[in-house]
């Protein structure tokens, strides 16, 4: 009988040390997963933020660069009224 039990034992062992290794690789690549995707939303979120910037600024300069277009257009409709 002891001999079965200790056979158990063993079994039992190896089967939660079988376990416990897969628990622990399977840990190491979720954790590797998670890491991966934290890093590229963060990615996601500096180039949304540098991209809202970049936009901003374009449109203010296109509206700079508009302005005195307008303004020629309009002077040149009030020159023509004249």
């Amino acid at each position: 009988m002891r001999r079965g039990n200790a056979t158990k034992a063993v079994t039992s062992n190896a089967t939660e040390a079988v376990t416990s290794n897969a628990t622990k690789k399977c840990d190491k690549e979720m954790r590797q997963r998670l890491l991966q995707v934290m890093r590229q939303r963060l990615l996601q979120a500096v180039t949304s933020n540098a991209t809202k910037k970049c936009d901003k600024e374009m449109r203010q300069r296109l509206l700079q660069i508009m302005r005195p277009r307008e303004m020629r257009q309009g002077n040149a409709t009030m020159n023509e009224k004249k």
